[in-house]
């Protein structure tokens, strides 16, 4: 007898349930499933710069090497050396005790996609969860914007090739 919980493996349908039903978690969860791991940095990396884009925030210079790199192959130190730039700038920015909620989301989510941009580069399976917490972490930058991030942001999210 099948579990109840082990229905069909999800489809786009389902992940936009659930980003647009606020469980952004859960649908990175579904989305994750539905990219291919060697597409999930320039899939990453298309969102992280569309989301500086809509909050007309500049990037970082690391930001910016990051998002060019996940457009391209990139070598597994190349890739550590993306997500250590960008973890040490949400670091200092964390440290400097001027609170900036967005800046810091937008610097979270750069890092979930170097992360997913590493992950890429590893001889191992990727784990599924980066690609989870990408997804959740965008959400957390349409927190700091407007009620229209979320439409606009699944555009892209469903863009998964």
């Amino acid at each position: 007898m099948a579990d109840s919980h082990s229905a069909a493996a999800p489809d786009l349908a389902t992940a936009e349930h659930l980003w647009m039903g606020g469980r952004p978690l859960e649908a990175g969860r579904a989305l994750t499933l539905l990219v291919p791991p060697a597409a999930r940095p320039r899939w990453a990396g298309r969102i992280v710069a569309w989301a500086y884009q809509r909050s007309k925030r500049r990037p970082e210079p690391a930001v910016v090497a990051l998002i060019a790199a996940t457009a391209q192959p990139t070598t597994r130190a190349g890739a550590v050396a993306h997500r250590d730039a960008v973890a040490a700038i949400l670091a200092q920015t964390e440290r400097t005790g001027r609170f900036d909620s967005l800046h810091e989301a937008l610097l979270t989510l750069a890092l979930n996609a170097a992360r997913l941009l590493l992950a890429a580069t590893s001889p191992e399976p990727p784990d599924p969860k980066e690609g989870w917490w990408f997804v959740a972490s965008l959400k957390c930058v349409g927190d700091e914007l407007d009620d229209g991030f979320a439409a606009e942001a699944w555009r892209l999210l469903e863009q998964i090739r």
